[in-house]
């Protein structure tokens, strides 16, 4: 049996899963988006579409959980929110006619598209029930955030690696060229994403969870060296990664932010 048909079953099998245990499923698919391109550069390469696909089978499995279940999670009441009901349904709606569009070289890029707009939207609604309080929700977000030392680090190697290095590689095949570099002196990292984009726009959600989590300790550095340290990672690794767009978004969001403070 080969690695392809043992991941094929073993991402099925995680789906079913996770319909029963959905609250468990939405963690872990919250984890597997910060190594799934690790997965996919460096364990699993010739299986890349595969691993990219299996949170998202995993999350579906979520939904029908968390719509199926009347014990496991309180009572399902939408919020009286009539006109983003409304805009979701219009986007959908766009979304959905989209993917017949003439234009595209096959059905299947627009359902890919379509995937990558809409299928994460449910979060909206599923989330909240994840948790059981707000304890357990800061618990889980700060163990999350944390999660960015490990990424951090690698980053940093990949930083002071060449460019040639099996540290410094892209989820694609070495017939698309190689990884971009500054100059000819450092590669812009991606850490353990496939590639740049994803790891700044992780890095700038990151950014914005740090400063959250500082504010509810009053911005002490007793208990909160960790979060410090892990924060100057974060924001080493939007450097090294060469990227302009999440200086800028800080920038911009920033003082939304010490308003909210």
């Amino acid at each position: 049996m080969n690695t392809r048909l043992l991941i094929m079953l073993a991402v099925l099998a995680a789906s079913v899963w996770s319909v029963r245990r959905w609250r468990s499923a939405v963690k872990i698919a919250m984890v597997l988006l910060v190594f799934e391109g690790a997965l996919r550069k460096w364990v699993f390469p010739g299986a890349q579409d595969l691993i990219y696909f299996a949170k998202d089978l995993i999350l579906v499995g979520a939904y029908v959980g968390f719509f199926l279940s009347s014990r496991d999670r309180p009572r399902f009441e939408l919020p009286p929110a009539a006109l983003l009901y409304l805009s979701l349904a219009m986007a959908a709606g766009l979304g959905l006619f989209e993917i017949f569009n003439p234009n595209l070289p096959n059905i299947l890029v627009g359902i890919l598209g379509f995937k990558a707009y809409f299928l994460y939207v449910p979060l909206m609604f599923v989330l909240p029930a994840v948790f059981d309080n707000d304890r357990d929700l800061a618990r889980f977000l700060r163990w999350y955030f944390l999660l960015t030392i490990p990424v951090g680090l690698l980053a940093i190697s990949q930083f002071w690696a060449p460019a040639g290095s099996a540290l410094n590689t892209y989820a694609r095949s070495d017939e698309f060229g190689s990884v971009a570099t500054f100059g000819t002196a450092h590669v812009r990292v991606t850490g353990t994403f496939a590639f740049i984009s994803g790891y700044t726009s992780y890095l700038l959600a990151m950014v914005f969870l740090a400063l959250a989590i500082l504010a509810t300790i009053s911005w002490r550095w007793r208990g909160g060296l960790l979060l410090y340290g892990a924060l100057g990672l974060t924001l080493l690794g939007i450097l090294m990664s060469g990227s302009r767009a999440p200086v800028v978004n800080l920038l911009v969001l920033f003082p939304v932010y010490w308003w909210f403070a």
